[in-house]
């Protein structure tokens, strides 16, 4: 009876009804995206193939930090931190500071 109900209750709950977003309010974005920093870095980078994205996975919180922290800095009109949880410890705080810098121009 317990795995039956182990294995129900999982799809019950994929079942449930997403909330209504209907009346939020409209948002916009920059058409243009371009950053002359940026794009100048991106255009006189060492290529080693044509299959390279200019993807790369960062394995460590620091790295990270330090990645996101550069790109506020260098940043010209506009920051996307939609992928970003910033908690209230050290390091959100500081991440918060690096945004305030950037829109304030300090």
């Amino acid at each position: 009876m317990r795995l039956l109900l182990f294995l129900v209750l999982p799809v019950l709950g994929g079942c449930a009804v997403l909330p209504d977003n209907s009346n939020r309010s409209v948002t916009t974005t920059y058409t243009s995206v371009s950053n002359p920093v940026v794009d100048n870095i991106y255009a006189n980078a060492p290529r080693k193939g044509d299959n390279i994205s200019g993807f790369l996975l960062l394995d460590n919180g620091l790295d990270a930090f330090v990645a996101r922290a550069v790109l506020a800095q260098i940043a010209e009109r506009s920051i996307d931190t939609q992928y970003y949880m910033i908690h209230g410890d050290a390091v959100g705080s500081l991440f918060v500071d690096q945004l305030l810098q950037a829109a304030t121009g300090v």
